[in-house]
């Protein structure tokens, strides 16, 4: 149901859309304070942050606590902004210890836990010869290259999760025939993708996804673990030469319980508090990398934004809030608002991986993706897809996912939602989903960065002045 604040709302965003087709002085002098160096400058921290920390910045780690430090940091002696650190309940994959070894060859796991059945918090270890359902070839979308009938009882299951756009073959657990259950699932995250779109990959699948595999019986235990791209093409080399590939997997106290993170807010003291212009960026990295383009750059780029509000270099009439996300923040963000403080909210804008590889907008209209953000969506779009054609700059459009979400469609709190997302591709990002020192600094392009940032300044004064 639309109400009348909804149709407000995209009016408000519409008007925007037409006063920034010839931005002011303002607008550029805005755009002109965002430098490489301020960028660079904290992108070298946070790559400093991860080597210091196991090479990660990861949720509930030493590094992610010391990112939340930089941040303050940076914002502490600013005197138009006040600084918030907002603690939220989620949950969590936990395991006190995790091994694996292929081959008697030891291999860090990203992830590791235990799926369905037995005791969950019991030490559980798995080995057995590993098998898989297809051979590992480059092009798995259009060419999947399926092994028939494979018998996987009591064996270890290489499974590639891959993110294959509507229309293309494979990514799915039944599409194969095989016999009998595994006793260990080992994933690697496969960021290819067809035609060059840019859409994120999966995450873990659920375990009702699972399940659908691994059928366990009662008091029977699957493990899983996550490896890496770069192990998971080893034993696949491997098996294509028929050399037989063992696997040992132990996992320690494993349990999917409750941990505490935080979501950092700063926000400017001053503009109308009735209409809050939200941008947002994770702030964490995965387990295995320092997350540099993924997602340093995103926050980087606020900074940049915060610098420029409180050089005076851009004075909102609105109140502006900058969000750094824990892992699962946006969602306890928003659906812990009151109705009043939705209400408040007129838009947000979400920044991922926007130092390297496309400049990807986020499909507000649904022209690309067929899944449409909340009204006043595909204005903000246009507004960054006109930024970018007016300085030469082809841009992609970018699905809906992952924190912007929290403000979408079917949220608690729909807004009119909009931004940036570099992609994840192998094309665009390489390092995505491989473990350090990939994503660390050299991951990231200063040139990129700077331009998506100027594009992000150009549209939140759009947005703000419109009022």
């Amino acid at each position: 149901m639309r109400s009348i604040l909804s149709i407000s709302v995209t009016f408000w965003v519409l008007c925007a859309s037409v006063t920034s087709a010839n931005p002011t002085p303002t607008s550029g002098q805005f755009e002109a304070s965002i430098k490489k160096a301020n960028l660079l400058h904290d992108l070298a921290k946070f790559n400093h942050i991860a080597a210091q920390h196991g090479g990660n910045r990861a949720p509930n780690s030493p590094g992610f606590d010391a990112s939340v430090n930089w941040v303050r940091f940076r914002v502490q002696s600013y005197a138009k902004f006040n600084y918030l650190a907002e603690n939220y309940q989620t949950k969590a994959d936990l395991v006190d210890f995790k091994r694996l070894k292929i081959n008697h060859r030891t291999v860090a796991p990203i992830e590791a836990g235990v799926l369905l059945g037995g005791e969950e918090n019991a030490p559980q270890t798995v080995q057995g010869h590993v098998v898989r359902l297809e051979r590992g070839g480059p092009d798995f979308c259009n060419n999947p290259n399926w092994i028939s009938n494979v018998n996987v009882e009591g064996k270890v299951l290489l499974y590639r999760l891959a993110d294959c756009h509507s229309g293309a073959v494979g990514g799915t657990f039944t599409q194969v025939p095989f016999t009998g259950t595994p006793a260990a699932l080992l994933f690697y995250r496969d960021n290819w993708r067809p035609d060059n779109v840019v859409k994120r990959d999966l995450d873990l699948p659920s375990l009702a996804e699972l399940s659908k595999l691994v059928k366990r019986q009662s008091g029977e235990s699957a493990l899983w673990a996550i490896i890496s791209k770069n192990e998971a093409q080893k034993i696949h080399k491997d098996l294509n030469k028929n050399r037989p590939v063992t696997a040992n997997l132990k996992v320690v106290n494993y349990r999917y319980d409750d941990v505490t993170r935080k979501n950092i807010i700063i926000e400017t003291k001053g503009g109308n508090s009735n209409k809050v212009i939200v941008l947002g960026a994770r702030l964490d990295s995965a387990p295995f990398n320092a997350g540099i383009n993924d997602n340093a750059s995103g926050v980087s780029l606020l900074l940049a934004l915060i610098d420029a509000i409180q050089a005076g270099k851009f004075v909102p009439k609105n109140k502006i809030r900058f969000v750094f996300w824990g892992a699962g923040g946006s969602g306890a963000y928003a659906s812990g608002r009151t109705v009043v403080e939705a209400a408040r909210i007129k838009a947000y804008l979400n920044f991922h991986s926007v130092s390297r590889g496309a400049f990807g907008v986020y499909d507000g209209d649904g022209s690309r993706y067929n899944e449409a953000g909340p009204t006043g969506s595909s204005a903000i779009e246009t507004l960054f897809t006109n930024y970018f054609t007016s300085k030469g700059i082809t841009s992609k459009p970018a699905r809906l996912e992952g924190d912007i979400l929290s403000f979408a469609t079917g949220s608690s709190v729909e807004k009119p939602v909009g931004g940036l997302f570099g992609g994840d591709s192998v094309v665009h990002d390489p390092c995505w989903g491989q473990p350090w020192p990939c994503d660390s600094l050299s991951n990231a392009n200063l040139n990129h960065l700077e331009i998506n940032a100027k594009a992000a300044a150009h549209v939140l004064y759009a947005l703000d002045q419109s009022t």
